[in-house]
């Protein structure tokens, strides 16, 4: 089995299992109007760091369910 609802299931070479779930992340990026150029990474955000309103960036104009993608990314995995 390589896949089950959804999440990706392999074997690594040290005898450990890798899940992820390639599908709801990018559904995640698509829900929050991501441009084709954006990519989904493999790479963690750092954990603890106080994110700061960029006060000089572009106002944000696309509407988007906020407790809807909150929801999404309580299901991804560690």
């Amino acid at each position: 089995m390589d896949e089950y609802l959804g999440v990706k299931i392999k074997k690594q070479e040290n005898g450990t299992i890798k899940m992820y779930q390639p599908y709801l992340i990018t559904q995640i990026l698509e829900t929050l109007v991501y441009n084709e150029r954006t990519k989904a990474k493999n790479t963690r955000a750092v954990s603890g760091k106080i994110l700061h309103r960029d006060i000089e960036g572009k106002d944000m104009r696309t509407q988007w369910e906020y407790a809807h993608v909150i929801g999404q990314l309580d299901f991804l995995e560690e």
